[in-house]
């Protein structure tokens, strides 16, 4: 079904297991309610480039690629409070209008790099409690006492992602030395073994 015009739909408590529709169907849509019901992907959502609202709370949402948040752009809320999501929704550095995220009780372990591509001055509030975060201690601690929580952790999110970046790149050249190192001590040995053979 074809829905050009639906601009709000609410349809929470509906025991929906997908939504109707193809991409196209979401064209004109602002508003999306459909907490608490049973869907695990919101793929056809992707072409909801005018979606302002998004509530998906209590829902079974566990891959990141299946919430296509990289296409909606005017985004200002997303609640995906508890779901079985493992990762931040992918593309979630795209919503720059985004004011209000909450990913409470999931299975999210880390936050993700572009998360620090967000706007600290339109960011109001983050959501992240009842999830098993590596550095959670850390995470909360900023997030509750924190003069200004949602900057600091912005910066310490975008601190991550360059340390992760040097790490990476060095242990990229660990491995390229390792294989020189490989390299050089098998010469070495062919070198040896053909001395040997001279020598008798």
């Amino acid at each position: 079904a074809r829905l050009p015009n639906l601009r709000v739909l609410e349809a929470e408590n509906n025991e929906l297991e997908e939504l109707p529709g193809g991409e196209e169907s979401w064209e004109a849509l602002e508003v999306l309610n459909v907490a608490n019901n049973r869907i695990a992907d919101l793929t056809s959502l992707a072409g909801a480039s005018k979606l302002n609202t998004l509530n998906a709370e209590k829902n079974r949402l566990r891959e990141h690629t299946k919430v296509p948040v990289s296409g909606w752009r005017k985004l200002k809320t997303l609640s995906l409070k508890d779901n079985e999501l493992e990762q931040f929704p992918a593309g979630i550095g795209n919503l720059q209008l985004v004011e209000v995220i909450d990913v409470q009780g999931n299975r999210i372990k880390s936050l993700p790099p572009d998360l620090g591509d967000l706007k600290e001055k339109t960011l109001r509030r983050l959501a992240i409690e009842e999830n098993p975060l590596e550095d959670k201690n850390r995470i909360m601690k900023i997030l509750n006492k924190g003069k200004r929580p949602i900057k600091e952790i912005l910066d310490y999110v975008r601190k991550q992602a360059a340390v992760g970046a040097k790490s990476s790149s060095s242990s990229k050249q660990m491995q390229e030395a390792d294989k020189e190192g490989e390299v050089k001590e098998n010469q070495e040995q062919q070198e040896q073994e053909q001395e040997q053979e001279q020598e008798q």
